[in-house]
């Protein structure tokens, strides 16, 4: 069995839900990225939106589990404006020479997961398969959708 890591990062706890699903059905380790940029309130919202717009890297807290040290590393991120959350991006970017085998999962309220699904494969430089899930999915497709994922992963 592989050993596996689920890092992501998680504004308003969707993504982490999704997170912690994959993790019951995995029995793996998990690791919250942690923005140190207030992302709360209006403007947090206001400013996290701007930064994934732009592709901005931000400071985030150091991680506790090394991506070298497993064989899988599925990595999660809420959709901002068709984007990366910034503090996702930055732990690609820090952690890319380290991180091994990958599997992407996004969440998102409108449109915008395909393009941040590419953003990811050209960033990480690894071919991947992804997982998307829209925030009004019900609990029976996302199960659905979570069993196929780690089918191919």
């Amino acid at each position: 069995m592989k050993k596996v890591l689920i890092a992501y990062y998680s504004r308003t706890g969707t993504t982490q839900n999704i997170a912690a699903l994959l993790k019951q059905t995995l029995n793996c380790e998990t690791e919250e990225i942690i923005d140190l940029k207030n992302r709360n309130g209006f403007s947090g919202n206001l400013s996290g939106g701007v930064d994934a717009l732009l592709q901005r890297q931000t400071r985030i807290k150091q991680p506790v589990h090394h991506p070298s040290a497993y064989d899988l590393v599925i990595l999660g991120t809420p959709v901002w404006l068709g984007n990366l959350s910034p503090a996702l991006r930055t732990y690609i970017v820090q952690n890319k020479k380290y991180l091994p085998q990958l599997a992407f999962f996004c969440t998102f309220a409108g449109k915008g997961n395909v393009n941040a699904g590419k953003r990811f494969l050209r960033l990480s430089e690894k071919n991947t398969r992804i997982l998307s899930i829209q925030n009004n999915e019900t609990p029976d497709k996302i199960k659905k959708k979570i069993e196929n994922f780690i089918q191919i992963i």
